[in-house]
């Protein structure tokens, strides 16, 4: 296979990290798109989250599903915090985060206009959601102080919702 068919072939996803940068991903023909998450998330249980602020588009984002529970250090995600509300919520997105399509029960990789498409909405949104999480952090941070609203009661309030389904690393694929 030349350069040029492999290109033609190429499918994307569309990178959030948590340094709050929008990236492409290029996807390897014939790579399965668990295995691809998880190495470009670098984690090893992706969970499938559908972001409110995607709606109608059927996108969703694949994170890191223990993020919140690794000891090393980890960033919050704003774009993708903002995608899933958690100004709303307080559930935020730690780590890196792909954007990939939903067709009906199924993913899929986007297509290279797609792709392109959604890196420039995204980057669009990135100061907006920079303020809009920097804010709703310190607005938690002062609600901590008070007995009755911590901040990881918060996080824990958000994580009760029904549209995150986990994907594990041994098969156990959406």
């Amino acid at each position: 296979m030349t350069e040029n068919e492999i290109r033609e072939n190429a499918v994307y996803g569309v990178m959030l990290t948590s340094g709050q940068a929008v990236g492409i991903v290029e996807v390897e023909p014939g790579e399965k798109m668990f295995d691809c998450a998880r190495r470009a998330i670098d984690c090893e249980w992706i969970e499938v989250v559908e972001p409110a602020g995607l709606q109608g588009q059927d996108y969703v984002l694949l994170i890191d599903e223990e993020s919140k529970l690794k000891g090393d250090v980890h960033f919050v995600n704003c774009i993708a915090s903002y995608l899933y509300e958690s100004q709303e919520h307080g559930d935020m997105i730690i780590g890196n985060a792909m954007i990939v399509k939903q067709d009906g029960e199924d993913l899929r990789f986007l297509t290279e206009d797609e792709a392109l498409d959604l890196a420039k909405d995204m980057q669009a949104i990135r100061k907006v959601s920079i303020h809009e999480m920097t804010e709703c952090l310190s607005n938690l941070k002062l609600a901590e102080r008070t007995p009755e609203k911590s901040i990881s009661s918060i996080l824990r309030m958000g994580a009760e919702k029904d549209h995150r389904q986990p994907c594990g690393n041994e098969g156990l694929d959406r």
